[in-house]
């Protein structure tokens, strides 16, 4: 027996479409409120394309995996290729699909997490998806 043709397109509206893979863009803000840098403000950009990310867990995204990070540190500009680690780090921490932190370290002493240190107060900004995300994100 043949199933009416309205009841093909109630099942196959019902299918779960995957999420189409897109560069996430965010603008990054740290206050110095502590410590020997204290009163100072560092910006930058963090850029990365989720196609491989689940979205579930712990995951990790480094620029082999499309993450491009650009910080201006006292003045001076660094993007990924900074990092003391490169093309290992940085790494862009995300849990559950969120981020959590990331490690990028430019001094040539022993790698540090600037992160979660206290008197250090971050704010990101995830960019609209209608803006450019070309602007800081190589």
């Amino acid at each position: 027996m043949a199933l009416p043709a309205s009841v093909g397109v109630i099942l196959s509206s019902n299918l779960a479409i995957p999420a189409q893979a897109a560069i996430q863009t965010y603008d990054i803000v740290v206050d110095v409120t502590a410590g020997s840098l204290e009163g100072n403000q560092f910006t930058g950009t963090i850029c990365y394309d989720d196609e491989f990310l689940m979205g579930i867990g712990t995951e990790e995204v480094s620029p082999y995996l499309g993450l491009s990070t650009t910080m201006n540190f006292l003045g001076k500009d660094y993007d990924q290729t900074a990092d003391t680690d490169y093309p290992e780090y940085p790494k862009l921490i995300l849990e559950d699909g969120e981020i959590q932190s990331l490690e990028f370290w430019v001094e040539s002493d022993q790698r540090g997490s600037w992160w979660n240190t206290p008197g250090w107060d971050i704010q990101l900004t995830e960019r609209k998806r209608f803006e450019s995300t070309l602007k800081n994100c190589t």
